[in-house]
């Protein structure tokens, strides 16, 4: 109690016993997890989703192989990587999404559901138009 105190500014002697806290909410299976979402989905905590920041990570550590011809083809990467080709196609469109778009996934601010199919749908935009938000 000392901590709910100090959170809302309460003296000891303004003890509270009982608080009800009450929120639309909905329980929801998140990348293998489940999660509270609140019904204004407008509040949510940050919270890195490691497989957005890594497809981003690899479409810009794959595309700079590729530039600086560290590998000749997607082929060749391929191989290097141990990874098809078809998910290397699929994730280095990556690399054209906007510098806000990709900070507010590095922080973790971008809408709890996000997929990488809903970045692949954006990456096309101009990017005052892309938003994860």
């Amino acid at each position: 109690m000392k901590a709910i105190n100090s959170l809302l500014n309460l003296q000891a002697s303004q003890d509270i016993q009982d608080i009800k806290l009450t929120e639309k909410i909905r329980l929801k299976q998140c990348q293998g997890e489940k999660k509270l979402f609140f019904k204004n989905d407008e509040i949510h905590a940050k919270e890195l989703n490691p497989t957005l920041v890594k497809a981003i990570s690899r479409a810009f550590v794959w595309n700079q192989m590729l530039l600086n011809r560290e590998v000749k083809s997607i082929s060749q990467l391929s191989r290097k990587e141990g990874i098809s080709c078809r998910y290397i196609r699929l994730i280095l469109p990556l690399c054209s999404l906007s510098p806000k778009v990709i900070d507010t996934i590095l922080e973790g601010r971008q809408h709890p559901k996000t997929t990488i199919t809903d970045l692949l749908q954006i990456q096309s935009l101009p990017w005052p138009d892309q938003s994860v938000l």
